[in-house]
């Protein structure tokens, strides 16, 4: 999902506005689901049952990427035209659990939310030009995953847990354990409307001799829930030493929280190293697949003044 690159404040907006009605009116109601009390095992079961009656058979593969020759983590492919006559969905098992988890739920919102299209097998299909159209195929995609968050995450849970336990972000990660790290802090930063926040995800390219050739901004961001997300410099916070991103991006250590000062502010951030983690593509005049280790840095943080309020009257 993502946020600041390339998704507007209304766009993000709207996607929250609309999960709500599309959640109860294709998966709650229909399927009598309370996510209140109902638990991530008990919805999985449902979904798994839910699948099997629409006849949509899920199979995991190991071989699965898009046009462009990169490793996806899902995919749903119908056997006509027409959603009723069920399908396929495909999760790559070379991912990890948490993000086959996501990618199951992003393929059920695909398929529950009937205004919402699907890139049939069938070519004729009236919407298979459209998908190709990249912006109109990234917004669809960004709409799917705010209702697939929703239903992994509710908003209004997370803004409870997040209160109870005063923007404890290790807390949070823990109850939210079976999600990828990086889902659970981007949508964090873009549910929570009480403080401006930033998020950054930046992957680190390695050699065999685990050598950084190169790095890549995938998401970096502020938010402050009422304008478009802006650019955030990540290099520029690990140029300064004092960030909890310079420290843990110098040490690599697992994870790490601290105030800093950033060009006079005082921020208070999350950040997490992950190490050794691989992705796939295929190239073209290039046979085989090609696998790319990488490490990966995540920060998210909010200035101090409004959080650390909050942190003391909890302490």
């Amino acid at each position: 999902m993502e946020a600041g690159n390339f998704i507007s404040h209304q766009t993000i907006q709207e996607a929250l506005f609309r999960r709500t009605f599309s959640l109860n009116k294709y998966i709650y109601h229909p399927l009598e689901i309370n996510r209140n009390t109902t638990s991530l095992e008990d919805l999985l079961h449902i979904i798994y049952d839910d699948l099997e009656s629409m006849h949509f058979d899920i199979i995991k593969t190991d071989n699965l990427f898009n046009e462009d020759g990169q490793s996806i983590p899902g995919y749903t492919g119908l056997r006509t035209d027409d959603r009723k006559d069920g399908g396929v969905v495909k999760l790559n098992k070379n991912y990890p659990d948490s993000l086959i988890l996501e990618a199951l739920f992003h393929e059920y919102v695909h398929i529950k939310d009937e205004t919402i299209p699907i890139l049939p097998m069938d070519e004729s299909a009236a919407n298979f030009v459209a998908l190709h159209y990249k912006p109109f195929l990234k917004n669809i995609e960004f709409q799917v995953n705010v209702m697939a968050n929703s239903l992994m995450m509710p908003p209004e849970i997370m803004w409870t847990d997040l209160l109870e336990l005063a923007y404890n972000i290790d807390s949070i990660l823990l109850i939210y354990k079976d999600f990828n790290i990086c889902s659970v802090l981007r949508w964090i930063s873009i549910i929570d409307r009480r403080f401006p926040s930033h998020f950054v995800c930046l992957w680190l390219d390695k050699n065999e001799k685990n050598k950084i050739l190169r790095t890549f901004v995938e998401d970096s961001y502020t938010y402050d829930h009422v304008s478009d997300p802006r650019p955030f410099n990540i290099y520029e916070v690990i140029n300064n030493q004092d960030s909890a991103a310079a420290t843990i991006f110098n040490i690599k250590i697992p994870r790490l929280n601290k105030a800093s000062t950033i060009n006079g502010i005082d921020y208070y951030c999350y950040a997490y190293y992950e190490l050794d983690l691989i992705r796939e593509v295929v190239k073209e005049n290039t046979p085989g697949k090609q696998i790319i280790k990488y490490d990966r840095l995540l920060v998210i943080g909010w200035k101090k003044l409004d959080i650390w309020p909050i942190q003391m009257y909890r302490v």
